[in-house]
């Protein structure tokens, strides 16, 4: 089975105005080749802000545009003077961005938060380090929340994170530009990439290509932000073995997977006049917080015919976690009737026998989704608690009621889970239960007694669909 990708591409520095005719052709025709969904820049794409070079840079983002289907984010560099408002302005009526943003994507099945920022200064371009303003940072923190309360914080928490910018956020080996490479307050930069969990920063600025690993929890499992600087890609050299050297013509090509991401690192080779493959490296991404998470789903039908779902939840978390969110997930098939009022559901969520609030962060005609959300340091921590759960469709049931058969399904896209027992009762009223096929996963148990059947998964991961049909 194809396990879904997204493959994004890391550029930098391009200095339109010095760029190399060779490397551009060859950088797009490996570009075209690669077939990336996002292509990122981070700064200096112009050397100067000439109109001449503007419009070489603009043909050239164009194009990438064409690749990528508009997915091309940019942040802008030193050489960009972005901090001059007409030229802020020209630059982002040209490359689509000229200082913060956030983005939150959805490809091939995965989501994805990209967000950048402009750190260049407004004195003394080509001398002083990189400074973020405090404008800049409400404007990040303030898209950030916008999407946690749009897409809900455990969708937020569980996607991709990638954050933009142009000057170093850590020291590197070069011990004679600290003046003009590294980002004022990057402890606090950090510090708040690590806060959100932010998988990769990606920048610019000296031209060489550096990875660097940032561990921030020592004994937590793949808990590490990694830092690569992309060098430049197009920028004319004199060395016609640069790269030997380490630097110089160089791009990344990242491809981002459930759980883990590769990056290849490529660069310039003068004698074929094409970017090859020098390095490559994968990284796992994520902590499980979950020590334990068993699920049973007990589903009746009803007299009337609706489908009542009474659940319960054992949970731990792993040690240093904290569970702060439960998510319930409701669903029937497209031959039952649509709920206009939520109410209709009498969802009851309870901890401790205590009822909690909960948040709809999903809706769709035969679909909801909501959340329960724990304050921070009083959430779900490694002694096991019960979680109980109650919701009802009114009609849930009509196609088992009215055709003696029932397609049914459960998917759980958050999380694996440990033990998932489904137990199902059906009224007398319409007769016998017959016999329950589950086509996929294969069952640890499978019972039928009466009109109650149940059925047993072990180890069941995240995202798998559990395909079964219920017959009367």
């Amino acid at each position: 089975m194809k396990q879904e990708v997204i493959k994004l591409v890391h550029l930098s520095d391009l200095h339109f105005g010095r760029e190399d005719e060779d490397k551009k052709a060859s950088i797009l025709e490996d570009l075209h080749e690669e077939s990336p969904d996002i292509i990122v820049i981070t700064g200096d794409i112009l050397d100067f802000p000439y109109s001449s070079f503007y419009k070489s840079a603009q043909d050239f983002y164009n194009k990438l545009v064409s690749i990528t289907g508009n997915n091309v984010f940019c942040v802008p560099g030193n050489h960009d003077l972005t901090r001059i408002p007409l030229l802020k302005r020209k630059f982002k009526s040209s490359f689509g961005e000229a200082g913060t943003f956030g983005r939150f994507i959805t490809i091939n099945h995965m989501d994805l938060f990209i967000a950048g920022i402009d750190t260049s200064d407004i004195w003394n371009f080509f001398t002083t380090k990189g400074k973020i303003r405090k404008s800049d940072w409400e404007s990040v923190e303030n898209i950030i929340n916008m999407v946690k309360q749009d897409k809900g914080e455990s969708r937020f928490n569980s996607s991709y994170k990638i954050f933009l910018l142009h000057h170093h956020p850590l020291p590197t080996k070069d011990d004679k530009s600290e003046g003009i490479l590294y980002l004022k307050e990057s402890g606090k930069f950090l510090a708040f990439l690590v806060d959100e969990g932010f998988d990769l920063v990606l920048h610019g600025h000296k031209h060489d290509p550096i990875e660097q690993l940032l561990s921030y929890n020592v004994g937590g499992e793949g808990e590490e932000l990694v830092i690569l600087s992309a060098g430049t890609s197009m920028r004319k050299e004199n060395d016609s073995n640069a790269w030997r050297m380490g630097t110089k013509s160089s791009y990344y090509v990242i491809s981002l997977y459930k759980d883990f991401y590769i990056v290849d690192k490529k660069n310039y080779f003068y004698d074929v006049n094409k970017f090859k493959r020098t390095k490559e490296f994968v990284r796992k991404r994520g902590i499980n917080p979950y020590k334990v998470y068993d699920l049973e789903l007990k589903y009746t039908v009803a007299a009337n015919g609706d489908l009542l779902c009474d659940g319960e939840e054992k949970i731990a978390s792993n040690l240093n976690c904290e569970i702060n969110e439960l998510h319930v997930y409701i669903g029937v098939t497209d031959r039952c009737p649509t709920i206009n009022d939520d109410s209709e559901l009498g969802l009851s969520v309870k901890r401790k026998n205590e009822e909690l609030e909960t948040t709809k962060i999903h809706q769709s005609d035969f679909t909801r989704r909501f959340v329960a959300r724990l304050v921070k340091g009083e959430g779900i921590k490694e002694m096991p608690e019960l979680i109980k759960f109650h919701w009802k469709w009114p009609g849930g049931w009509n196609d088992l009621v009215k055709d003696g058969v029932s397609k049914c399904g459960y998917r759980d896209p958050r999380r694996d889970i440990g033990r998932l027992t489904i137990k199902i009762n059906l009224n007398e009223k319409f007769g016998k239960l017959k016999d329950i096929k589950v086509f996929h996963p294969k069952p640890e148990s499978l019972n039928i007694n009466g009109n109650i059947a149940s059925f047993s998964f072990n180890e069941v991961k995240k995202n798998t669909i559990i395909d079964y049909k219920v017959s009367i």
